[in-house]
């Protein structure tokens, strides 16, 4: 999704990640990377990083889907369904569905077999930084495979693709079909820049649309 680098996530007040739907892509990322896809590790952002995320991707796409659902537009059922590399909307869905916990956003990754975590989903990394560093990942990784592996992982990546690409497509035909223009203006999202940190440290602020969200 354009504009996020890192992740989207639900925590409880105890601070576990109660939310956070897993795709088969993420077990072919694990191979390539050496990485457990069973050992998830999360990093949140600042406070302050998270407001500003939450204004940008969360807030606008909540606020607009919310105000069709009260104009009296019913979403199919498949649109509640989480989509691959789309966390923002999948959480978004998740609250608007009588989800309960907060979102959270930071990184995103596995633990690998030597004890690193390899941050797939990292907040404010160049693409330049991130392409290097998955280059020579993917070149230590693929030293270690005999050929049959390497064959099956292409076959497994090019299934993967054509999968993402369907989700995808799917995803923007959904969020098409949401009614716009609904006879009313958009609804103003004012947040305060007072925020604190709760015990899970995800961010609280004031405001009863917010509050309402998360």
């Amino acid at each position: 999704m354009p504009g996020i680098a890192g992740h989207f996530w639900i925590e409880n007040d105890a601070g576990e990640v109660i939310w956070d739907p897993k795709f088969d892509s993420y077990k072919l990322i694990c191979k390539i990377r050496n990485a457990d896809h069973t050992k998830p590790h999360y990093r949140k952002q600042t406070p302050a990083r998270q407001r500003e995320m939450m204004r940008e991707h969360i807030l606008p796409m909540m606020s607009g889907v919310r105000r069709a659902m009260n104009e009296g537009w019913v979403p199919p059922a498949e649109f509640w369904t989480p989509q691959s590399h789309n966390c923002a909307s999948n959480t978004c869905r998740y609250k608007l569905n009588g989800g309960e916990g907060r979102i959270c956003y930071g990184d995103m990754g596995w633990e690998q077999t030597d004890g690193k975590v390899w941050w797939e989903f990292e907040d404010q990394v160049s693409d330049e930084e991130y392409a290097m560093a998955g280059a020579i990942a993917t070149q230590k990784a693929l030293k270690n495979m005999t050929r049959k592996e390497r064959r099956e992982l292409a076959k497994k990546k090019k299934k993967n693709e054509k999968k993402n690409d369907k989700a995808r497509a799917k995803y923007h035909e959904q969020m098409d079909a949401v009614p716009r223009n609904l006879g009313k203006p958009p609804m103003k999202v004012e947040l305060t820049t007072a925020g604190k940190v709760l015990a899970c440290g995800a961010v609280a602020v004031s405001g009863a649309v917010l509050a309402s969200m998360m």
